[in-house]
């Protein structure tokens, strides 16, 4: 057994209320016992070194400063100014603590001799910070020098009225005599000289702040009116604090140090009231600074703050305000220096005070430390720390205390009074389990809450105060008793005195630790919390059966408990590591919700129910009006989309449920999926028993019902709370409505809680259903196991065998059920592992027939299509995909030789019909490929034997494969013989330039047929045209009629007419392959295919210009000009083209026109003579010609040469004839000049 801790270190068996806290006062008496449970760490070393520097720059520049002792509750402010007073009063055994004493030798060169007066203050309950700074200084000036005279601090006017009255009630004498008439006092010199009537008027009169009215006041409250000091009012702070600087100077001291414990504390303790604390607040600046141009003596002033006073402003300070206020700090700020007391000092000074070995036990700590689990997701949570300094060496000093844990309490300190410190509550911590804890438990966070909440502390501000009220109900109404139901613990009094380890402690402590973390939610121990790290804050404490499974325990905790009805536990979305967060909002959501119970009747209970149970199946868009609705459901089986129609209702409900609706449609399954509960006295065994009935009197139906296990009662009320809840959440107007006596705070708060109400519910509510259905174990909790059976499937489908649903979802177990029913009827469907769409049909069918067309069955595969092959094509065995080919042969098309034997079977060869290869697919066991898988087996079929589609007789294109039914027939083609295909593929190559392979097909027949179809009704009427064209220019062109051009234009023109007219692939084969051609099949085919470019030249022709020329008897340039033309047109556009012999004609003949003109006046004497087609005999006669479009001048006798006007559209033609010029005279020099001509 492990060795106690106790028996370790030192463990009180009581704490009083104030150990572990210093009242600064009290450290101050008790001096010696404070320095000697002081630890100076090197971070409180350099503190020091910067207080000391600060009075040191004081006394230097005469001048007051003050700083900000700054940390957290237990951080050691108390502790630090308690040192530092005794430092300053030159304490011997403060001298020598150490990790102090290079700090004192440091400073001791202007230390020594030095006389500081040391004042303590704690504000807690002042009126003032006149009352708590001014008063405090006289009250421990008494106490300090006793004999002295008191300075004035008091508004002492009325002090002095009350003393001319005295004086005159009992004479001169006997008031001077009583007021201190005698010899002076030792050691005091004129401060104690006796009164008379003349010091008196003089002091009497004399301003405030002369130090002889200062004498005289003092002398009347020594004497006469004592009780003035607690009565009388204080002057202002800044002229006070001046009186305190010179009475101090008198008493002989250097500087005045000023304690201020609890400052900020006691302002934030007033936070409510505002005007207190911006007006008290604003004095504390006069510290530092004065209206008065030096004091007497500096005054030094360090203030302990926990926290910034605006942190404790809560809520409820307006805006502007709480801007005043921050403002009045930040002059603050500005002015005062910061000392940070860290809190990486506590596991030193936790370790020091607290853990400090019992003679014996050195070293058992450390070695149980070394135990500790490094497992990341444990390990790093407990070392989450307020800051980076949260290391493994800190955790083995506060061990067994965590960062984590000392963080949470250092934050949750600084909300609380100061009573409730960090050491004070580890201490405690430890007391409590002083007779259980071992030296290997680490202590778990979630402890720290009992030790907060049994205390009674008092939280800072009101929001805090609520916050701990709020957590405080929250457990104890509603945590706590679900805590003991699930514990099955009658009262909170059962549950004390419980073992540490039991496990309703444990799960207290888990759901204490989430409340912690919505007291503190800035811990970053406590942020973001999951049932990982819950377990890890908590390490050490959750059983659990097997290791690794305390995670698992925690959510479940919390999931049942925000399911039992705790709408402020939220877990968010995440299914497997959900955030775990509490929400203390202390709003009765209740009385909202309560206002729409009537909306809970079973009628909304039963539709809600299946609402849930098919979004948990997966069955989309199921609205069918009424509960007995039919809904057709979509899936994909075995990569086929497939349908079936599920029922939702009573089985046992004959009324409900006639027999008739439990009927299936055709071979379309049904399911009848029932509700999990029922009236009163009836169980899942009736729903399951009419089923059975049923099949005892011989009624067959493809029907199967899905009975579940039935709800337990809680389960139910949940599913009418849900009911509620959807209602009045439905829409804002209905909530509000509702909740409409709620404060708009409160009312948006609790629908806040509600909406986590109904998100637990519907969570909690799938996962029944999932327990219900057969999905997952049932619960006790959850299920009624007492009305529960073992079959949760029956079925009216003889022969049927259905196992227990199986999956870790209901939509798993809903496709592993239809996976079952269409297994046995279809057992010999293949399984494509994808589902199979129409895009993907489309992509083998071409495969498939680009294969066909081979001899071989082989294609190359494009890698972008390989997938779809694999998908489809194999599994279906229609082909094979490899990994770069396709193969379509006998070998990898199995359905050939079954479906060829049942077709022989029956006697069919010419003609199969398409209804035939249907029934045959589902032999010899029922495949049920629907209809696009089907109809590409058959596709294939048909390319693999060459058969023709025909439909009602007709011969059709080959239809896509999910529209090939019954309709249609398959017939043996009738194909051209050997030589005539082998003929018409070679023309057809070298004709039309369509390339098909010669392995003679019904598929290739077509395809060649289609494709030079095609050509041919593209190519016939330009060959038409061409062959009218040629007809009407044969004189001029001197065309012959048995050969050349024009019987080859003939002959194309015939045979593309021919072609393009038949219909029927076989005979246009044959038509093609038997054509007599005028001339060979490349010049024919070419003749052609350029027809129209061949027309469009006649077409631009001048055939006038050529006429002109055929005119001309006398020049042999012009005999020339047309022979060559005629050769040219005279050969077959093969040999000789057509279209650059024309225009070569035009050229010359117009620069053979043109060198005919008469001459014309030289250029600028007259007009140019426009040649047009009026003037054509004239010109004719003289061996002119001209066209319209031109206007020739006269070419002068010193060489050759013309002028051309063309419109500027006709630039090109211009520029040919200048260049066929050119050409004619190369050794000419030829000008060119243009002008424009409006």
């Amino acid at each position: 057994m492990a060795t106690l801790l106790k028996d370790v270190i030192h463990i009180p068996e009581e704490l009083s209320a104030n150990d572990f806290v210093l009242k600064l006062s009290d450290g101050v008496t008790a001096v010696e016992e404070t320095l000697a449970s002081y630890v100076v760490t090197p971070q409180l070393a350099e503190a020091f070194d910067a207080a000391l520097s600060y009075i040191k720059g004081a006394l230097e520049k005469g001048r007051s400063d003050a700083a900000f002792l700054h940390g957290s509750f237990g951080s050691g402010k108390s502790h630090f100014m308690s040192v530092l007073h005794a430092v300053l009063q030159h304490n011997p055994h403060a001298r020598r603590l150490d990790g102090l004493a290079p700090v004192i030798a440091k400073h001791d060169h202007w230390l020594s001799g030095r006389r500081i007066l040391c004042l303590t203050y704690h504000l807690i309950g002042a009126e003032s910070v006149e009352a708590a700074i001014l008063g405090g200084y006289l009250e421990q000036i008494r106490r300090l020098h006793p004999d002295a005279p008191l300075p004035e601090l008091h508004t002492t006017d009325g002090l002095l009225a009350d003393a001319d009255r005295l004086r005159e009630r009992l004479g001169d004498e006997a008031f001077f005599a009583g007021l201190g008439g005698g010899g002076a006092q030792p050691g005091w010199g004129t401060l104690a000289a006796p009164w008379t009537a003349d010091s008196y008027e003089r002091a009497r009169n004399a301003p405030i702040g002369d130090p002889e009215r200062g004498r005289l006041v003092s002398a009347l409250v020594n004497s006469y009116f004592s009780g003035y000091v607690q009565t009388g009012a204080y002057l202002a702070l800044d002229q006070g604090l001046e009186v305190v600087s010179a009475h101090a100077k008198q008493l002989g001291y250097d500087c005045v140090v000023l304690f201020l414990d609890e400052l900020v504390l006691w302002l934030a303790s007033r936070s409510s009231d505002v005007a207190f604390v911006s007006g008290e607040g604003a004095k504390v600046a006069k510290l530092v600074e004065s209206a008065a141009t030096r004091r007497a003596v500096p005054l030094v002033s360090f203030v302990a703050r926990q926290r910034d006073l605006r942190d404790f402003l809560g809520p409820n300070v307006p805006g502007a305000e709480k801007y005043a206020i921050g403002e009045t700090f930040r002059w603050w700020e500005d002015r005062f220096n910061k000392i940070t007391l860290e809190d990486r000092n506590l596991p030193v000074i936790v370790k020091r005070r607290l853990l400090q070995p019992k003679p014996g036990a050195e070293g058992v700590l450390e070695a149980a430390f070394r135990k500790v689990t490094r497992e990341p997701k444990i390990w790093n949570v407990l070392l989450e720390g307020l800051d980076e300094s949260s290391d493994a060496d800190a955790f083995e000093r506060t061990y067994p205390f965590s960062p984590a844990l000392v963080s949470t309490m250092v934050a949750l300190s600084s909300l609380l009074q100061r009573e409730r410190t960090a050491l004070r509550t580890m201490a405690e911590l430890l007391r409590r389990g002083r007779d259980e804890l071992t030296v290997d438990d680490i202590i778990p966070v979630g402890d720290v809450y009992d030790v907060l909440m049994d205390s009674g502390v008092v939280p800072l501000t009101d929001e805090m105060k609520q916050r701990f009220a709020n957590a405080r109900a929250l457990y104890e109404e509603k945590l706590l008793p679900r805590l003991l139901d699930r514990h099955r613990l009658a009262t909170p009094d059962h549950a004390k005195g419980l073992p540490r380890t039991h496990p309703f402690v444990t799960d207290a402590r888990l759901v204490k630790t989430a409340l912690l973390a919505a007291l503190a939610p800035n811990v970053p121990a406590l942020r973001a919390l999951t049932a990982q790290k819950l377990a890890a804050l908590n390490h050490g404490t959750i059983a659990t059966p097997l290791k690794g499974m305390e995670a698992a325990r925690v959510l479940a905790l919390f999931r049942d408990l925000a399911a039992s009805g705790v709408s402020e536990i939220h877990l968010s979305d995440d299914p497997a590591n959900p955030l775990i967060s509490i929400q203390l909002a202390g709003v009765d959501y209740e009385r909202v919700l309560d206002r729409v119970r009537h909306q809970d009747s079973k009628g909304e209970r039963r539709r809600l129910l299946r609402e849930l149970v098919f979004e948990s199946l997966g069955v989309t868009g199921a609205k069918a009006e009424t509960l007995g609705g039919t809904y057709t459901h979509s899936f994909v089986w075995r990569g086929t989309r497939r349908t079936v129609d599920i029922v939702y209702g009573n089985i046992r409900n004959a009324d409900e449920l006639p027999n008739s609706a439990l009927m299936a449609e055709g071979d379309r399954w049904k399911i009848i999926i029932d509700f999990p509960f029922d009236e009163a006295g009836h169980g899942p065994n009736d729903d399951i028993a009419r089923f059975e009935n049923l099949q005892r009197e011989g009624v067959r139906s493809r029907t199967v019902a899905w009975v579940p296990q039935f709800l337990t009662e809680a389960r139910e009320n949940d599913l009418g709370e849900l009911v509620c809840l959807r209602y009045l959440l439905a829409s804002d107007d209905r909530y509000e409505q509702n909740a409409s006596d709620l404060s708009v705070q409160d009312r948006a708060t609790a629908k806040v809680l509600l909406l986590n109400r109904k998100s637990t519910l519907e969570t909690k509510l799938n996962q029944v259903i999932q327990q219900a259905y057969g999905a997952a174990k049932p619960e006790p909790a959850d299920i009624d196991l007492d009305r529960g059976h073992s079959a949760y499937f029956a079925t009216l489908e003889p022969g049927l065998e259905l196992g227990a649903p199986v999956g870790a979802r209901l939509a798993d177990c809903l496709e592993h059920l239809l996976d079952q029913i269409l297994s046995a009827q279809y057992p010999d469907h293949p399984n494509f592992p994808g589902e199979v769409r129409r895009s993907d049909l489309t992509t083998v069918l071409r495969y498939l027939e680009l294969a066909a067309a081979e001899e071989s069955g082989r294609i190359p595969v494009d890698p972008k299509d390989r997938e779809v092959l694999r998908k489809v094509a194999n599994p279906l065995q229609v082909g094979e995909a490899l990994e770069n080919a396709f193969l379509f042969t006998p070998d990898t098309f199995p359905w050939r030789k079954h479906l060829m034997q049942r077709a022989a079977q029956e006697g069919l060869d010419q003609v199969i019909s398409v209804g035939k290869l249907i029934e045959w697919l589902d032999e010899p066991r029922p495949r049920g490929l629907d209809a696009g898988t089907r109809g590409l087996v058959i596709a294939a079929f048909a390319l693999m034997e060459d058969r023709e589609w025909y439909r009602a007789g007709e011969r059709v294109p080959m239809p896509s494969p999910e529209r090939i039914d019954a309709s249609y027939e398959l017939r043996l083609p009738r194909l051209p013989d050997d030589a005539t295909w082998r003929r018409a593929v070679g023309r057809a190559a070298r004709i039309f330039e369509v390339h098909v392979t010669e392995l003679k097909s019904a598929a290739n027949v077509r395809r060649l047929a289609t494709e030079v179809r095609d050509q041919a009704r593209r190519l016939q009427e330009p060959a038409r045209r061409l062959v009218t064209a040629l007809e009407s220019r044969r004189g001029v062109l001197a065309l012959p009629e048995d050969g050349g051009r024009l019987a080859t234009a003939r002959s194309a023109a015939t045979l593309a007419a021919t072609l393009a007219a038949e219909p029927d692939p076989t005979t246009l084969a044959e038509a093609l392959a038997n054509a007599p051609l005028a001339a060979g099949e490349e010049v024919l085919g070419y003749a052609l295919r350029t027809a129209g470019e061949v027309l469009k030249a006649l077409d631009d022709m001048d055939w006038g210009l050529l006429d002109a020329i055929a005119s001309i008897g006398d020049d042999p340039r012009a005999a020339d000009i047309l022979d060559r033309l005629r050769a040219a047109a005279g050969n077959d556009e093969f040999a000789e083209r057509l279209a650059p012999a024309l225009a070569l004609a035009r050229r010359t003949a117009q620069m053979l026109l043109a060198s005919r003109v008469q001459p014309q006046p030289g250029p600028g004497t007259g007009p140019e003579q426009p040649i047009t087609s009026a003037t054509l005999g004239a010109a004719a006669s003289t061996g002119v010609t001209a066209t319209a479009q031109y206007t020739a001048q006269a070419i002068d006798d010193r060489g050759a040469g013309g002028r051309i006007t063309v419109p500027g559209r006709r630039i090109d033609e211009a520029i040919r004839e200048l260049r066929a010029f050119a050409a004619a005279h190369p050794d000419t020099e030829i000008t060119v000049t243009w002008s424009e001509r409006k």
